[in-house]
């Protein structure tokens, strides 16, 4: 590959770097911008969730500006706060639950029951689908995450190379899009994980409570007043902080063969250029003429 003469290296770092900042501030603009979109009027009345907005005020949770701004100039009280959607409310939580309970409860000819609790598959069959929703943003964050310093390194070769500004440019960029997307995947599965783990806690106080108003008095007697207030509050708040947790069971390992691999094509490479260099060095030697 033809390098460029050195005068032009200079320039070409100049206007690579002229058009990162550039994307960078159409990026940032973008997402300050978003409150003035669709749907920031209705959140700014007190309307429900991001399911109601436009799509870039969900993408930058601009959604949540009128509450934030509202709450930098004071405490902020309950109506101040944008109401639930229907899904996430506390009813339609325990509507859910009551509906899988009962499909696990009557199970259809020739199902086998799993040696798992009733209540994990009951909740799994209400809130799987958002669970492993937050799953596959884990996954996409992670492959950016890992394909980062590949990129990276690229860059670099092609700035040390002296290679045509619209090849650094296409570098540039694609290294600024993996890192956007590695940032707004890993935002939104933490909001994915912890609204899931919240959507669990409600469905299993909605449906103990509900429980309780159904129990004659001789069942009542069978567990004490202690033991209730346990399950709806300690046991359900740690179903609640454990689902954010759960995908490590996967990711962890995954990142770790992730870092394991990188070092070995560093290492790899590294032992490469120093083969190359001791190699180039003794034919150097050799060849020079002999004196005296």
């Amino acid at each position: 590959m033809a390098s460029s003469p050195p005068g032009r290296r200079p320039a070409a770092l100049r206007a690579m770097l002229r058009g990162s900042v550039l994307v960078l501030q159409l990026t940032l603009g973008l997402a300050i911008a978003s409150p003035v979109l669709p749907g920031y009027q209705r959140a700014a009345e007190g309307s429900v969730g991001p399911r109601h907005h436009g799509g870039l005020s969900s993408l930058t949770f601009g959604w949540l500006h009128p509450t934030l701004r509202l709450g930098a100039t004071r405490p902020l009280q309950l109506a101040d706060l944008p109401e639930l959607d229907h899904a996430a409310t506390t009813g339609a939580c325990a509507d859910g639950f009551d509906v899988e309970w009962a499909v696990i409860d009557r199970p259809p000819a020739g199902w086998r029951p799993l040696n798992v609790s009733t209540v994990a598959i009951a909740l799994w069959n209400g809130h799987g689908k958002a669970f492993a929703w937050a799953g596959a943003l884990k996954l996409a964050c992670d492959i950016c995450q890992i394909a980062s310093p590949l990129l990276l390194k690229h860059t670099i070769s092609l700035l040390e190379q002296g290679v045509g500004l619209s090849q650094g440019v296409r570098a540039v960029a694609m290294l600024l899009m993996l890192t956007v997307t590695q940032a707004f995947t890993l935002r939104h599965y933490f909001a994915s994980v912890f609204r899931t783990g919240l959507s669990l806690r409600a469905a299993v106080v909605g449906a103990t409570y509900r429980k309780l108003l159904r129990l004659s008095p001789a069942s009542r007697l069978r567990a004490s007043s202690g033991e209730i207030q346990n399950l709806m509050g300690s046991d359900a708040q740690r179903i609640a902080d454990l689902t954010p947790y759960l995908h490590a069971l996967w990711f962890a390992p995954l990142q770790v063969g992730g870092s394991l691999m990188l070092n070995g094509v560093a290492r790899s490479r590294g032992r490469k250029t120093q083969h190359s260099q001791d190699l180039v060095g003794a034919l150097g030697v050799r060849g020079r003429p002999m004196t005296g």
